[in-house]
């Protein structure tokens, strides 16, 4: 037996020859016997184990982040990556089996990085160097050498290692298990993890230069850790943890497909149309940034790029500004939504400099959205100042209101008198701290930081750059915006190349938060910088603010001493949550700028065509934060750190290898006739990408209508996360070009999740047709075509998946096994088709195409609801797997000289049941299919189709032919009732008015014969013609309700040599059918379910969203109906015995029962339809209004409300009847139930509350369907009027029901009558956009029509008087004739002297429907209603309209007179303020102030009234005697209007005046009090007596001024507005107080009661003469100015002052007034001095 061994021997030579080692093979004769054995010796085998130790690398030319690669032959293993080092140290072993001696160890220093690694240097050893080397090891240090080990010109470092190749008999049994040819996933992981059993010295060896060496014992326990392998694994446990492993991962991919943010959830807010509407009502102590410690503010405004802002107010700390910014936004997408937000930032104004910040708030669109009403109202808001490192804390108040509409919201409209009654002392409450401003909890506002700590994004697209010393690269750096901070940046970093580039950053960004806040989202983006040019946006991401982890205390930890830590130079560790992977899309990324849609796709992600890179970053919340050390001064504005903590390697995001595989088949319709620009086949390749990673297929001729590519791709080695959540997205993109030149034109995107296998397919993805979206990357993408699909197979894969290691080359030859098949497509009918004619209608036809065959119905002229009926057969060869086969294409064309393709649908066979025997076929059940634009886009009609696949035994065998298609019909009556055409607007091309409008009924009866119904042409008034006619016609309808045909509508303009359609419109006969038993709708009911169902779908759709566990049952639609349509015989000779039906007389539409109406009403026979729904609401209604009387009574069984009615201010209002409004507004009792009702979607338009119409209306349109030169998308279809009719279908002749015949007379005769409007008020009206010129408050009058006539009626005569809520409380009585022209229009214009008459809103009622609703004729008083302005340019609400509107006869408006009401008459009343004098007074320590006062009103700033200056006053006490006197016009329009402000200064002489402190005083409903009596309230002495019943000696008692903001009227005076007599008991409007009061709004000396005490007379007159005395006394003193008596109707205000650098609330003395308020008149007649 001849044997093979390494033996090794040492060569000696003579003195002076160095000693080495030779390796050499013998070959010899054993000569022992084979059953003796031998004993075994390691020395003697061929080593089979390569064991090389990465000791350290040095001399690197820059940090690197690196990692070394150890590859010999196809095995490689790797080392982990060092931190960021130019010398790493290693000190890790790598095994690799190998038995070859002829190979070479390669040695790769790489850089890290997770979309793909970049060589920095190579170095190689052959293999019989390190056999050579012994059992003492190769030890080296080499020089690393160019990627292709060439040399180069600056030295790249040196590596070095130890490198051992022995023999490991673990390693020797498992080559023999599994192979060298094995591809099994238990073969890959045993060649990457060798377990060693002989024992190996733990000691620890020292390398070159001293360094540390590893042993291998520790290194292979660290590398097996990673995979969770145990170094004593056997290959059954390692098997047994692979298929463990498998399960998890199914079980992982499965809850995450479950998750919410893996599923495509619809944002709350609808994508369209949107108005926001913010108010600025007032902002609060101001922190002064001028030298007299006030400010000058100005507040912008800013959403979505669009700014506005409002006037400044000089010299001020608290301000009422009282404007309202209207901002609107065009076709707002989901992304633009979620991170759309209000920013209002406050500024001190500086008119020769730069504003100076004060503060900021914040709001995020869809926490306002989702508030109630869309809105936050009346709110407080904190200030502060993100962008000043030494402005610390809140810097000052804002209240505000903000509203968020979409197209169809309806705004609610308050009162700003009633809803605002208390709000005065909850503004007190939040200004003194003891509120909560912003919120409705009792939660203060605390101090967060948000950190975002950025280490390197990678992956990003190179640009080319202009003014650089690069020629492509970036200058990036990141960008984070949130919560109105200002931008904070990362340093800049420069990098070249032209894809893929890395960048480090290393640096934390801490942006301030304080919570709670309606800010939710931050965003995060990469930018590029380039001298000359503007930054360009490379992507964007956002994150969840509450879904970032949160930390009492940093996670940063030191390891180290406290004094060190202080210090910043401790070694600190984090210790928070895992670092992760943010990837960021957009566009293609061959694209720099591009056209807006690529730089949309930039800034919102989830619109991107493309991967654009990713970024390591980690996030975190700080509850507490502590910026720096003891040493380090705390700080609260955004600013930035760098990265100076280590790490831990558990923290980093776990990297694993993953496959992509890719099968693919075919593309198609990529273009409308998929041709190049010279005519000949374009090409097209398909690129798949995930992260960085490509693949991509040949260029291939498009031919065909498809481009067969059948190519196998499998990328491998891709390094991902492990963990699945953090999978960049895959995207699909068909490119066009050729080889050396190609664009996107088309992509689609695909959760990388989605193509894991998973338990669902059984771990092996199936093929797939993917559909495709046009790219907007670039300009050029023509997307008037189809965007097109493609079939492949995808799939990714773990390497540790069996997936991952599947053979796929059998799914290439799939394609080539087939089986004979025979298809048939059946076409019905199409309804809803789009115009594509200039005339409105087409010729339409439908072709047929399947693998590359193609039929076409007949054409059919002028129709949009064509019937064809026909069937299409193909026999074809296709795959056995159906999921392969073609696409059946269904094309709707407009016939023509050029036929144009209108819409197509797609059919994928493998959603067919294959049939083996034709003779076991039924006729197909059909079914309606969307159509699809060929632009992709939806909304293009539908079509009845079916398809059948037969199996074949070979192409030769032929089938029966189909059989007939038609269904069976059955004879009925169609009766049309038409009314008339109303609201008419068309014009023709000559640009005139129709004249003569005729309307044209028709539909295809028994298959594709057409029946019509004329209507003769009305001349009298085209814009609104009646018809008044009835037309009955017998047609033959199918059985089958889902065949039923479509009622076309045609207006034609008759004239004398032309006629031309001008409108056209379609009714869906399928829910008439009487027969039809789930679908069935009464006449003059379709609008009503329909609205409905959609009122129902939102509900649900909402409780959806926001996670409700129940929603909303659905009710069937012929359960509302009322109708039980059952079928019950086979016999369709007799319709009787087929169906059991109700009796055929027209009670459905017109009931015999007459409604009886108040006298001089006509009778109507329109009945009122009253559902479940209406009624539950009335019975809940009317107990609701029980419960709150019986609560007004003090008798509600509520534990709750047991207890006083009133507080003690509600029992002042009581007492002194102060009134609720300015004027008496009884003509609103019985009208205001539906304007006052909180319920969600009443409070609007009365049509809601009348819930149907009493005739069907029909929306007419014209229009059409185009595309432009620019390949873009035109609609010109609108709406130009409503059809009024009643469509029903009976199965015997209506003509002798006696009902409709009554009806028919009663609606031919025409009543003449008159129409009264009562207009009281507009809110929130949009003023007109004339640019930042232009721009202005609009000065409003209405214009009133009734069928043409205008009535035009002005706000005021011209005074110039500009609001947007004005007050018109106009009536207007119109004439018409009914039924007739009654569309009743109402707009609110703006005349401006520059711009012109402008339309700002208009509402249209319809009079006529209203007349013949009994549901409106029954109601005694006609409700209120508060109706939305429009205008043509918008489909968001202007504004609101509030009014009601009467119909009378002519006899009626005889015997009853117009309600009367009208508005509040203006009048000028005079404020009498007398300062007094002042106490305690202390301002900065001085010795002596020179004090005076200043009065105004908020708002009137201009109108400030000063006392004169109490020069030198010591200890505060100043003395004037001075009166001032403040003119006012009631009535005003808020609260704010009506409040004093009282300010006390410091004079100065050279520099500005110091302001010491203020006060308010409400004086608003005092001014309401005055206003109704037209005298000045009584001023006399202080009301004394017995305390009130609910006062408590524990509780503080009320003392300085009464506050009438909170006095309700008195129980006996109901709703009675008017205020009365006052008594002598009377309060005045400022009494006495010695109590301290923290607040700067006034109170009351006493506690208040209702009667006086009485005395014994002796003592009175005793206390009388002792009053007497004093009061001379104290007259003197008074008029001296000595002492601190004051009048009797006089108090002391107590003046603060907010010190927001300390942010405390400041008391800085007392003031003494007295405030009186007087008539104009009485002003004239008794005028008083100052």
């Amino acid at each position: 037996m001849t044997d093979s061994a390494a033996a090794k021997f040492h060569a000696s030579r003579l003195d002076g020859i160095e000693e080495s080692r030779l390796r050499i093979e013998i070959e010899y004769d054993n000569d022992v016997d084979e059953g003796v054995p031998l004993p075994f010796d390691e020395s003697l085998v061929p080593p089979n184990l390569v064991q090389v130790t990465i000791v350290k690398v040095e001399g690197l030319p820059f940090a690197a982040e690196a990692f070394v690669e150890a590859q010999i032959a196809s095995l490689r293993k790797s080392t982990k990556s060092q931190r960021r080092s130019s010398a790493p140290v290693f000190n890790e072993q790598l095994d690799i089996p190998v038995t070859d001696g002829s190979e070479f160890l390669e040695l790769t220093l790489k850089q890290f990085s997770m979309i793909r690694s970049t060589v920095i240097g190579r170095a190689r050893i052959a293999l019989n160097e390190v056999a050579a080397a012994g059992e003492k090891g190769y030890i080296r240090t080499l020089p690393l050498l160019g990627e292709n080990y060439n040399f180069t010109e600056k030295s790249l470092g040196e590596i070095s290692i130890v490198a051992n190749w022995v023999y490991d008999a673990a390693t020797e049994e498992h080559l023999k298990a599994i192979g060298k040819s094995s591809r099994s996933v238990f073969a890959k992981l045993s060649q990457l993890f060798r377990k060693k059993k002989a024992p190996i010295e733990d000691d620890e060896e020292s390398g070159r230069n001293g360094a540390p060496i590893m042993t291998q014992a520790k290194k292979k326990e660290e590398q097996l850790r990673k995979l969770g392998l145990s170094a004593d694994m056997s290959a059954i446990e390692l098997s047994m943890y692979l298929e463990k492993q498998k399960e998890e991962r199914l079980n992982e991919i499965k809850q995450l497909m479950e998750e919410d943010e893996y599923k495509d959830v619809d944002v709350e807010m609808p994508e369209g149309d949107y108005t926001i509407q913010v108010h600025i009502i007032e902002v609060a102590d101001l922190v002064g940034l001028n030298a007299s410690g006030l400010s000058d503010p100005i507040i912008f405004v800013e959403i979505m790029g669009q700014r506005q802002c409002t006037r400044p107010i000089y010299e001020v700390n608290s301000a009422f500004f009282d404007q309202t910014f209207f901002f609107n936004f065009k076709n707002l997408k989901r992304d633009q939504l979620q991170e759309a937000h209000v920013k209002i930032s406050v500024f001190d104004y500086n008119f020769f400099r730069s504003n100076e910040m004060i503060g900021i708030y914040q709001a995020d669109l869809p926490s306002i959205y989702s508030s109630t009403d869309h809105e936050l109202y009346r709110r407080w808001a904190i200030l502060r100042d993100p962008t000043n490192e030494d402005d610390v804390g809140s810097q000052g108040l804002l209240k505000y209101s903000i509203v968020v509409l979409a197209a169809g919201d309806t705004q609610r409209i308050h009162d700003p008198i009633t809803e605002e009654d208390d709000e005065e002392e909850r503004d007190a409450e939040v200004k003194e701290g003891s509120g909560v401003a912003d919120m409705d909890r009792n939660l203060s506002q605390t101090l967060h930081f948000l950190v975002i700590s950025i280490f390197r994004a990678e992956g990003l697209p190179g640009y080319d750059r202009i003014l650089s010393t690069i020629k492509q690269g970036l200058y990036v750096y990141a960008k984070v915006e949130f919560a109105g901070c200002k931008p904070l940046k990362t340093t800049k970093v420069a990098v070249s190349g032209k894809k893929n580039l890395s960048v480090v950053f290393d640096e934390e960004l801490w942006l301030p938060v304080w919570v709670p806040s309606y800010s939710k989202r931050a965003s995060i983006t990469l930018m590029n910088r380039e001298f000359g040019r503007k930054d360009q946006v490379i992507a964007t991401a956002y994150m969840d603010f509450d879904k970032v982890p949160k930390y009492d205390r940093d996670p940063v930890v030191d390891d180290s001493m406290f004094l060190l830590g202080s210090l910043g130079l401790a070694n600190k560790k984090y210790d928070g949550a895992a670092l992760q992977w943010l990837h960021f899309y957009g566009a293609n990324p061959t694209v720099r700028g591009g056209p807006k849609a690529a730089q949309f796709m930039n800034k919102f992600p989830n619109y991107g065509s493309s991967y654009r890179g990713s970024m390591l970053a980690s996030f975190r919340v700080l509850k507490n934060p502590h910026p720096g050390g003891f040493l380090t001064k705390q700080i609260e504005a955004a600013h930035k750190k760098s990265i100076t903590y280590d790490i831990p390697d558990a923290k980093m995001p776990q990297m694993g290898l993953y496959v992509l595989k890719a099968m693919i088949y075919q593309g198609s319709d990529f273009g409308s006739r998929g041709q190049s620009s010279n005519g000949t086949g374009a090409k097209y390749k398909v690129v798949i990408s995930i992260g960085s990673h490509e693949i991509h297929t040949q260029m291939r001729v498009y031919d065909d209508g498809a481009v067969d590519w059948t190519e196998l791709h499998d990328l491998k080695d891709i390094d991902l996360p492990r963990d699945l959540k953090y999978l960049p997205d895959t995207f699909i993109t068909v490119y066009k070009g050729n080889e050396l030149s190609s664009q996107s034109i088309s992509f689609t995107r695909l959760k990388s999740l989605e193509l894991l296998p998973s338990a669902k397919d059984g771990g092996d993805k199936l093929a797939r047709w993917y559909e495709l979206r046009h790219d907007l990357s670039h300009r050029s993408t023509p997307i008037a075509t189809y965007p097109g699909n493609v079939l492949m197979k995808l799939c990714l894969a773990s390497i540790e998946d069996e997936a991952a290691n599947a053979d796929w080359e059998t799914y290439r030859r799939r394609m080539e096994i087939t089986r004979s098949y025979h298809l048939r497509v059946f076409i019905y009918q199409c309804k809803s088709l789009p115009s594509v004619n200039e005339n409105g209608l087409l010729d339409p036809y439908v072709k047929v195409r399947f693998g590359g065959e193609k039929g076409k119905t007949v054409a059919l002229t002028g129709t949009r609801n064509p019937a064809f009926y026909e069937v299409f057969t193909f026999d074809k060869l296709l795959p056995e797997e159906l999921e392969l086969a073609p696409h059946v294409v269904i094309q709707v064309w407009d016939n023509g000289v050029r036929s144009t393709p209108v819409a197509a649908v797609r059919k994928e066979l493998k959603d067919l049941q294959v049939i083996k025997n034709v003779f076991d076929a039924t006729s197909p059940k059909p079914y309606w299919v969307d159509l699809h634009g060929i632009d992709g886009a939806t909304k293009m009609g539908q079509m009845l189709v079916a398809f059948q696949l037969f199996e074949k035994k070979d192409m030769k065998q032929a089938l029966p032919p189909p059989p007939p298609i038609k269904p069976t019909f059955r004879r009925c009556y169609l009766d049309i009732h038409t009314i008339g055409i109303r609201n008419f607007l068309v014009q023709t091309k000559g640009k005139t008015v129709v004249r003569r409008p005729s309307i044209k009924y028709e539909l295809f009866e028994e298959g594709t014969s057409r029946a019509q119904i004329q209507c003769g042409a009305a001349a009298a008034n085209p814009a609104n013609p009646n018809y008044l006619s009835r037309n009955i016609l017998s047609i033959n309808l199918p059985d089958d309700p889902l065949f039923a045909p479509t009622l076309e509508v045609f207006v034609y303009d008759e004239r004398t040599l032309s006629k031309q359609l001008v409108a056209v419109c379609d009714i869906d006969l399928s829910k008439k059918l009487i027969w039809n038993a789930e679908e069935y709708v009464p006449p003059r009911h379709h609008q009503y379910l329909e609205e409905t169902a959609q009122a129902r779908k939102k509900v649900e759709e909402k409780l959806r969203r926001r996670g409700a566990k129940t929603s909303a049952k659905r009710v069937k639609k012929g359960k509302d109906t009322g109708l039980a349509v059952t079928f019950a015989g086979k016999d369709d000779d007799d319709v009787s015995d087929q169906v059991e039906l109700p009796p055929d007389d027209g009670r459905g539409v017109f009931p015999a029962k007459s409604l009886i109406i108040r006298e001089g009403v006509v009778d109507h026979n329109l009945p009122e339809i009253r559902d479940v729904e209406e009624t539950m609401n009335a019975m809940h209604a009317e107990k609701a209004a029980e419960e709150a009387a019986m609560r007004r009574l003090g008798l509600s069984d509520d534990p709750s409300l047991r207890k006083p009615m009133y507080s003690v201010n509600e029992q002042v209002k009581r007492m002194l009847k102060i009134p609720t409004a300015w004027t008496s507004a009884n003509f609103m009792k019985g009208r205001d139930e539906w304007i006052n009702s909180k319920i969600e979607g009443e409070g609007g338009d009365l049509e809601y509350w009348l819930q149907y119409r009493p005739f069907e209306n029909y929306d007419l349109f014209r229009g059409h369907v185009a595309f432009n030169k620019l390949n873009r998308r035109k609609d010109t279809t609108r709406k130009v009027g409503v059809l009024k009719a009643v469509v029903r279908i009976t199965l015997n002749n209506p003509r002798a029901d006696r009902e409709y015949n009554e009806f028919k007379e009663k609606v031919r005769r025409i009543e003449a009558c008159k129409v009264r409007l009562y207009v009281l008020r507009a809110s929130n009206l949009q003023p007109v956009d004339g640019g930042w010129l232009l721009s202005h408050d609009p000065d409003p009058y209405l214009q009133i029509s009734l069928d043409g006539n205008k009535e035009v009626k002005t706000l005021t005569a011209r005074t110039g008087i500009a609001t947007t809520n004005p007050d018109f409380y106009h009536f207007s009585e119109l004439d018409a004739k009914l039924p007739g022209a009654g569309m009743l229009k109402i707009g609110v214009y703006d005349k401006s002297f520059v711009l012109g008459e402008q339309l700002l809103g208009e509402t249209t009622i319809d009079v006529e429907d209203r007349w013949f609703h009994p549901k409106w004729a029954a109601a005694e008083l006609k409700p209120m209603e508060n109706r939305n302005l429009y205008k043509p340019t918008s489909r968001s609400a202007q504004g609101t309209l509030m009014l009601w509107v009467d119909i009378l006869t002519v006899q009626d408006a005889l015997k009853y007179p117009p309600v009367d009401f009208k508005g509040p008459d203006k009048h000028k009343f005079e404020i009498r303020i007398v300062c007094w004098r002042s106490r305690e007074v202390h301002y900065k320590g001085y010795r002596s102030l020179d004090l005076f006062a200043t009065f105004f009103m908020d708002g009137a700033y201009d109108n400030r009234q000063s006392t004169d200056t109490h020069w030198l006053c010591r200890s505060g006490e100043g003395s004037w005697n001075y009166r001032v006197k403040i003119p006012v016009e009631l009535p005003i329009s808020t609260r704010e209007e009506g409040r004093l402000r009282v300010q006390l200064w410091n004079r100065n002489i050279i520099r500005s005046n110091e302001l010491i402190g203020e006060a308010s005083v409400p004086l608003f409903n005092w001014l309401l009090l005055v206003y109704k009596r037209k005298t000045a309230p009584y001023v006399g002495p202080e009301v004394d007596g017995a305390d009130l019943e609910d006062t408590d000696p524990s509780k503080p008692t009320m003392t300085a001024v009464v506050d009438p903001s909170d006095v309700p009227p008195t129980p006996s005076s109901g709703n009675d507005t008017d205020g009365g007599a006052l008594s002598e008991d009377a309060e005045p409007l400022l009494a006495r107080s010695n109590e301290k009061r923290s607040s700067s709004t006034a109170v009351m000396a006493k506690p208040l009661t209702y009667s006086n005490a009485t005395t014994a007379p002796d003592e009175a007159d005793e206390e009388a003469k002792k009053e007497e005395e004093k009061s001379v006394l104290s007259s003197i003193k008074q008029f001296f100015g000595f002492g601190t008596e004051i009048a009797d109707d006089g108090a002391w205000l107590p003046m603060t002052y907010m010190d927001r650098r300390a942010n405390k609330l400041v008391k800085r003395g007392n003031l003494a007034i007295s405030i009186s308020i007087v008539p104009e008149s009485e002003a004239k007649s008794r005028p008083v001095a100052r």
